[in-house]
């Protein structure tokens, strides 16, 4: 069977203050086709590629994005839109299109557009595709963030009747994002930081701690830096520890901050988790504790690769059962010497009695 390999074109990003956006580039050489945004009047910023716009409650617009097909050959783009959410590795995802949003987003950008879901482009044709936007009826504070994506279609990449016979093929799929930004006041929404739950958990079979964490506010969190810290319970000993810096967090979202286990087991216990974590402006601090019960703890260390065993109570139980058998050894051996001792005396008694019965003869 084929295997289809889904290559995302990598974008530079671009900061806006304290944000994070995927910034969009000209169509290249090396795919199918291209994409640009048409940057119209109520843009924000508009030395940027992306969609950054002004609007108000209930507004309806219409943008366009060019997209180009540059070959010889008919291409076929499908387009989606996604909320902007935060990957496990503490980056503004906007391809995530399967993640539950997070409870604390008031208004899902994906409610808000709508477009043609396929573009077919003739060879060297060029369309400009219409996107309507609809903001909320309700005014609100902060920003909506998301990202157009545009990927060809998968039916399409096997070019070549010689490629379609080749069970074995690799293939490519080529995608664009373009970064969708929309803010109707001038309001600053200071971010805020939660900490939802802490659980054991494995990441591509290695044990981790996961310590959730949330941005419920509608503003980007940049510039953050996470030091986390676990202790047993009543130890001042830390157990582990990770330090992390350069991550931001997308609006009314949420990700695992993982800690890394090390390759060991886990343990059945109470835990401690110290952290700390900053943007710059703003510190929020927890101590938490935690519990890693013996089910989770056997199941994930039966799922992981690569532990690094813990032999202490194996070592702790071969050594009780070595000085139990040194103790038992010494005992049959004194019990064996006193034995003899009353032996040699009751034949020295024997003899003793024997020498006087033997006189008293005489």
């Amino acid at each position: 069977m084929r295997v289809i390999v889904k290559s995302f074109i990598a974008f530079s990003l671009l900061f806006i203050g304290m944000n994070l956006l995927p910034q969009m580039a000209d169509a290249a050489s090396t795919v199918n086709f291209g994409v640009k945004a048409e940057i119209p009047d109520n843009q924000i910023d508009k030395k940027q590629t992306y969609f950054d716009l002004k609007m108000s409650s209930g507004q309806e617009q219409t943008v366009y994005v060019e997209v180009s097909n540059p070959t010889s050959s008919k291409v076929t783009v499908e387009m989606s839109i996604n909320t902007a959410t935060t990957n496990d590795n503490g980056i503004i995802d906007y391809s995530e299109g399967d993640k539950k949003p997070d409870e604390s987003l008031k208004y899902n950008i994906a409610d808000c557009v709508q477009f043609d879901k396929d573009v077919e482009l003739q060879p060297n044709e060029t369309k400009k595709v219409p996107i309507q936007i609809t903001m909320p009826a309700e005014s609100y504070d902060g920003i909506m963030l998301g990202g157009i994506n545009f990927t060809q279609k998968e039916s399409e990449v096997a070019a070549t009747e010689k490629e379609e016979k080749d069970e074995s093929m690799v293939k490519n799929r080529y995608s664009y994002v373009i970064g969708l930004k929309l803010t109707e006041t001038d309001a600053e929404v200071t971010p805020d930081m939660k900490l939802k739950y802490i659980k054991p958990g494995q990441y591509n079979y290695a044990n981790y701690v996961k310590a959730n964490l949330q941005n419920p506010t509608s503003t980007m969190i940049s510039n953050l830096k996470i030091d986390a810290k676990v202790y047993k319970d009543g130890s001042d000993e830390v157990l582990h520890e990770m330090k992390k810096d350069s991550l931001s967090m997308a609006p009314n979202s949420n990700f695992n901050y993982m800690i890394d286990w090390e390759n060991q087991e886990f343990k059945a216990g109470t835990y401690r988790l110290k952290m700390i974590a900053t943007d710059g402006e703003q510190t929020w601090k927890w101590d938490e504790t935690f519990t890693i019960d013996r089910a989770d703890a056997k199941k994930y260390n039966d799922q992981a690769v690569g532990l690094e065993k813990d032999y202490t109570w194996l070592y702790i139980t071969l050594g009780i059962l070595g000085l139990v058998l040194l103790l038992l050894i010494v005992f049959l051996l004194g019990r064996r010497s006193s034995k003899k001792k009353e032996a040699r005396l009751r034949r020295q008694i024997q003899q003793e009695l024997a020498d006087k019965e033997n006189n008293l003869k005489e």
